[in-house]
């Protein structure tokens, strides 16, 4: 625990993304393992073996790196925090310093002129950060909202798939909750991970009747929305709650 909170700014900002290309590689390992375990030729029998150890070695594997990336994230967030506040306090003793030695009141001043420069561009680094990591979410106040919108169409039909990754994950729970609570019929579809990867929240949806435009509207007010019209979908809606793109 010690070297790990040790580690240097950029040395977890490295780690970090290390981990993140991690956990892109283990859920393709673990896409190749389900999809030689579901082979029904013979040739692909004798591997089936080795396939079921791609897909544990890919749940493992994805379970270390959101472990890693929480950690990483953590201390990443840490360190700038620390950095800001040690800006902040130098910038202030800077500004007393002018105060009380007229002789060096101008290179005080400037000192902490650039000392606010500095801190206002980790500042600017810290809330890019905050972004970045910010799981989207949808408020108690929307989730309100929201079901009053589409409650007038109880009974209308939804499909939605939803990944294994946690953000996704929870967003998608999020999303069915929202349309359980309105009454709305969910046909959920559980996976680890697509391949190639999904991002964004993707939307099809059909605006030929009432329901499909309420719902149109409640998605496109959501983070990473996509949404699409399709007269000719059999459902009100087909929805993919994909991974978050990375800014």
């Amino acid at each position: 625990m010690g070297t790990f909170l040790s580690l240097s700014k950029y040395a977890t900002s490295m780690a970090l993304d290390i981990s993140e290309v991690a956990l892109l590689l283990f859920g393709l390992l673990l896409v190749a393992g389900l999809i030689g375990e579901y082979r029904e030729s013979v040739k692909w029998k004798k591997w089936v073996k080795m396939f079921e150890l791609f897909v544990i070695i890919g749940v493992a594997g994805e379970l270390l790196a959101d472990g890693a990336i929480f950690l990483f994230s953590a201390h990443l967030q840490t360190i700038s925090d620390t950095e800001v506040a040690q800006l902040n306090k130098e910038a202030g003793d800077a500004r007393r310093a002018a105060g009380e030695a007229e002789r060096g009141a101008a290179e005080a001043n400037q000192r902490a002129k650039a000392l606010e420069v500095q801190g206002e561009t980790l500042r600017r680094q810290n809330l890019e950060l905050e972004i970045r990591l910010a799981h989207r979410h949808i408020t108690k106040e929307q989730h309100d909202k929201f079901v009053k919108a589409l409650e007038p169409y109880k009974g209308a039909a939804v499909d939605l798939v939803k990944l294994g990754d946690s953000e996704a994950a929870d967003f998608a729970n999020e999303i069915v909750a929202v349309l359980e609570d309105s009454g709305w019929n969910v046909g959920l579809e559980l996976t680890g991970n697509m391949s190639p990867p999904r991002y964004n929240l993707m939307c099809s949806v059909n605006e030929s009747s009432e329901a499909g435009k309420a719902l149109a509207l409640v998605l496109k007010s959501l983070p990473t929305a996509i949404v699409e019209s399709n007269p000719k979908l059999a459902l009100t809606a087909a929805i993919v709650v994909g991974l978050k793109p990375t800014p």
